[in-house]
């Protein structure tokens, strides 16, 4: 048999640059198919068997988390995964080693985070509420992918809330205890995290810990506040890849991926990177959050929750 090659012709840079593009935004559609896997592990919750309402909604534990990469990585460690329908968050239920596990994933910033905790605090009487999820760090030692428990959370207007963790941890050699602090827009730049490191003594920033603490403050339910660094102190997010999350739709922020890898072609190369760092980062929170539920909190809620 004569073998022949195809010519590359017809191929201008622009074209390949497309294809390369498209080729990696399939591959990241299918890894987060393969890692949520929501629509072939998670059963409508319509098809439960009957109970009593309360006794079906309540739940040991609730973490409220923001990002589909964490929530993800969370429902693969439990198991009869419920999907309960909302208009505001998605919100899974499941159990894990006898625990019953409560995930509301949540976009947006501590506004929404306290109205879906709110929420489901009222519906599902949680013993314990987690918020968690990824963070920036303001401090050089911490590192990618390290852990932080929150000994207090404070906000731009300064209000705080102190975390008594003592109760909950043990041996904490995996995690750093510090300062979580909540802010409207994560600082991008180096020096912008030094300063509000500097003005709040925090060691990471997010942008919805404070929302879910003051709820669970008011209601009298214990709260804990974990964090994962998913960026350094020096790290910066590209500009295009910003200016592609910020688009509402998957369309959009395909066509600003394109656009923005005309204008750099590295910058398909680096959303791939952050897409996977994403993950690995995911990974790591839920591994962790699964040994603080199963080892650390007890199903009964403390008679004096702080």
């Amino acid at each position: 048999m004569v073998g022949f090659r195809v010519p590359e012709v017809g191929f201008d840079a622009s074209t390949k640059v497309r294809i390369m593009v498209w080729k990696q935004w399939i591959q990241h559609v299918l890894l987060q198919q393969a890692k949520s896997q929501f629509s072939s592990r998670a059963k409508d919750a319509a098809t439960v068997s009957s109970q009593s309402t309360e006794q079906r909604n309540a739940v040991d534990v609730a973490i409220v988390l923001d990002e589909k990469a964490q929530t993800g990585s969370m429902l693969d460690c439990l198991t009869d995964v419920v999907r309960i329908h909302t208009q505001e968050f998605r919100l899974f239920r499941g159990n894990l080693e006898g625990r019953r596990v409560l995930i509301a994933q949540v976009a947006g910033d501590a506004i929404a985070a306290k109205r879906a905790t709110e929420a489901l605090v009222q519906a599902h009487t949680p013993n314990w509420v987690i918020a968690a999820g990824f963070s920036v760090a303001l401090r050089a030692v911490l590192q990618q992918d390290a852990l932080l428990v929150a000994s207090q959370v404070i906000d731009d207007n300064g209000q705080r809330i102190k975390i008594d963790v003592r109760s909950a941890t043990s041996q904490p050699d995996a995690f750093t205890v510090g300062t979580v602090h909540t802010c409207r827009q994560i600082p991008e730049d180096k020096d912008s995290r030094i300063a509000l490191a500097d003005r709040y003594q925090a060691d990471v920033a997010d942008t919805t810990s404070m929302g879910i603490a003051t709820t669970c403050a008011v209601s009298g339910i214990p709260c804990l506040v974990i964090r994962v660094v998913r960026q350094r102190l020096d790290d910066q997010t590209p500009i295009e890849i910003r200016q592609s999350g910020e688009q509402p739709s998957v369309s959009g922020r395909l066509g600003a991926l394109i656009g923005g890898t005309l204008r750099r072609p590295g910058t398909a190369r680096d959303w791939y990177r952050e897409q996977q760092a994403s993950l690995c980062a995911a990974d790591t929170l839920a591994s962790f959050l699964r040994g603080v539920i199963c080892r650390w909190l007890s199903v009964k809620r403390p008679e004096h929750p702080t």
